[in-house]
């Protein structure tokens, strides 16, 4: 399984899912976001999944579970849309 790696801060800041890129600032674009195996993920948590400033999601996350993952970051039902 492969992950994309939420930023935090940048997600709550914009209102919008902000993913880690590779070798650029991060991107509201899944497509251009850096993806991560499961194994990378498991050996650096703290890194990659610590809650407070990463979340790692699975890159075929749906769309719904995207829109309730943003709501739960930023807690604003209205920036879900």
């Amino acid at each position: 399984m492969n992950y994309h790696i939420i930023n935090v801060p940048a997600t709550r800041a914009a209102g919008v899912l902000m993913y880690w890129a590779p070798g650029k600032p991060d991107t509201p674009d899944p497509q251009r976001a850096m993806i991560v195996s499961e194994d990378q993920v498991n050996r650096s948590l703290e890194r990659y999944d610590n809650g407070a400033t990463t979340r790692a999601v699975l890159c075929d996350t749906q769309p719904a579970e995207l829109k309730n993952i943003l709501i739960s970051i930023t807690g604003k039902q209205e920036n879900a849309a």
